[in-house]
């Protein structure tokens, strides 16, 4: 049942716009860690992924939104460096990393910006007018 678990949990975390399934899941598996980390916040209607990127530039990030996919990574050459020297501590990872989510319906990027270290991707749920409810007058008669 763990494996069970911990791919559920995966495929939550990776899936934005199905938040009524993530308040089933309450076990998270031991050990799951992920480069780089990232938070998914929801404000209002507005959802957020939030990615520390400490010690890359936003030239070395690349977001891309492939129908329902939504892809982060590194470009190629990223945490390459002739002029770099001899680290005695490298505790700042800048690698090449790749990072995916599923983007539920109607759900849409609004915009992505990289402030000090931090990339945030701002997504929105649009529903079509003819997706909305309407409500329908009850003639009488």
């Amino acid at each position: 049942m763990t494996e069970l678990n911990q791919l559920i949990s995966y495929l939550l975390r990776t899936t934005v716009g199905f938040d009524y399934l993530t308040n089933t899941l309450t076990n998270k598996p031991q050990g799951d860690v992920t480069f780089p980390p990232y938070n998914i916040v929801k404000k209002g209607d507005e959802t957020s992924i939030i990615v520390a990127l400490a010690g890359y530039a936003p030239s070395d990030i690349e977001v891309v939104v492939n129908e329902s996919n939504l892809l982060i990574n590194s470009l190629p050459g990223t945490g390459k460096s002739e002029d770099e020297g001899l680290y005695l501590h490298r505790g700042i990872a800048k690698r090449q990393f790749r990072l995916g989510f599923t983007l539920g319906r109607y759900v849409e990027v609004k915009e992505a910006s990289f402030v000090n270290g931090i990339l945030s991707v701002k997504l929105t749920q649009v529903i079509p007018e003819e997706k909305k409810p309407k409500q329908i007058t009850i003639i009488s008669g």
